[in-house]
């Protein structure tokens, strides 16, 4: 080939190139247009130069990727036992201001730990709300995010190890164990991790994507998350990868009554371990100050007869940020409870 081959044809050398790297049938694209396969790595058709659909989807997923990262916002709480929440004057017009549902308030009214009601990337949104909420007799707390640290993971851990003196987690990764006095573990949130995953399967025929199937599946699992004073970091334990050895003789045949055992063995030996089984009760307030994580993914394109080409479509919901910021907030206020904080900050 010529320069003057190249000039006039630009894209030939990258064609000849995509020829010589020999991708399968599944990994070729169809143009939408003339309907004829083309390599994956073109951005557009070699016979009409349509622009490729999964090319396109993959420029919107760099995009997305590179996204910079929301600032930290504030946290608007309510203190539990509010006469407020109570009065029925004020109670529509509380629920109204929170787009809350009457039992949502019933919720709100019946917990007895600080409730998050709403989260603001700004102050002075946050201040305004409780501004507007302290009108109607019901008392607020603003709280930021990086003093009360609410986006700090907590490490998973697969097993304990237990003596008089102290408790030792084995984490999933990383060598070694981490080692905590019973007398510094101060609280404990207990709560489930929900996943939802939808998957839809369509056809592309002569230019047009036909459904094909449907496929729903649902996970739930019982988690809580351990905290110290003296890390910063909590411990997570998941009901179905965690070995409940340590137990001992009240090891129980099924992981559900051991997961409800462990929690009891924790809080008899840590004297000071606050207990907080909130979390499944608020879910629907808590939507509204940290909505559930929901993902949208492409399968692979498979070839399934001349001229037609399947994907499916996969969508992701889950609540897992949703249960790690309440969890970490809930830390935050238990350790300002204990005095170990300093309040001017919060």
């Amino acid at each position: 080939m010529t320069e003057n081959d190249r000039e006039v044809l630009p894209e030939l050398g990258a064609d000849l190139e995509a020829k010589a790297q020999r991708f399968s049938p599944a990994d070729m694209i169809i143009c939408e247009q003339c309907e004829r396969t083309n390599p994956p790595t073109r951005t557009n058709c070699i016979y009409c130069a349509a622009a490729l659909p999964v090319a396109e989807a993959k420029k919107t997923e760099v995009a997305d990727a590179t996204e910079p990262t929301p600032a930290s916002g504030y946290c608007v709480t309510v203190p539990p036992k509010q006469t407020a929440l109570s009065n029925q004057s004020t109670a529509s017009e509380i629920a109204s201001l929170l787009h809350l549902k009457p039992e949502d308030l019933n919720c709100l009214n019946r917990s007895t730990f600080a409730t998050p009601i709403a989260y603001t990337a700004t102050f002075d949104s946050a201040s305004k709300l409780s501004d507007s909420l302290s009108t109607l007799g019901l008392e607020t707390e603003v709280i930021s995010d990086p003093f009360a640290h609410l986006a700090t993971g907590n490490r998973r851990i697969r097993a304990f190890e237990i003596s008089d003196e102290k408790i030792s987690g084995l984490p999933f990764s990383g060598d070694g164990r981490m080692s905590v006095r019973w007398d510094d573990l101060v609280c404990l949130v207990e709560g489930r991790l929900l996943i939802n995953q939808l998957e839809i399967e369509e056809r592309r025929k002569r230019g047009r994507m036909q459904p094909l199937d449907r496929r729903e599946l649902f996970s739930d699992e019982a988690v809580f998350d351990l905290y110290s004073r003296t890390t910063n970091a909590g411990w997570r334990i998941s009901a179905g990868s965690f070995d409940f050895s340590c137990l001992g003789e009240r090891k129980g045949m099924t992981a559900f009554e051991n997961f409800a055992g462990l929690i009891s063995l924790l809080c008899e030996r840590g004297s000071k371990i606050s207990l907080n089984n909130s979390y499944l009760e608020l879910r629907s307030i808590l939507a509204n100050v940290w909505p559930l994580v929901q993902q949208t993914r492409k399968g692979e394109w498979r070839r399934s007869g001349a001229g037609k080409m399947d994907v499916s479509t996969i969508t992701t919901t889950d609540n897992e940020s949703q249960f790690s910021q309440y969890s970490r907030l809930v830390y935050f206020l238990r350790l300002r409870e204990l005095g170990t904080v300093d309040e001017e900050k919060s």
